[in-house]
């Protein structure tokens, strides 16, 4: 499954390095999400690792 996520400029800069990133679900299901693309207006192009 392939998305695109946004989250704050402070987080996404953190995750600037990274290859694999979390999503933690209210149901506290936590899906790993695979890193292809960020930009630094605050969006992620991932595929989710299920």
């Amino acid at each position: 499954m392939r998305g695109r996520i946004w989250a704050n400029k402070g987080v996404i800069a953190k995750a600037l390095d990274a290859s694999v990133i979390g999503l933690l679900l209210t149901d506290q299901t936590l899906i790993g999400l695979q890193v292809e693309e960020l930009d630094r207006d605050g969006a992620a192009l991932v595929t989710a690792r299920i």
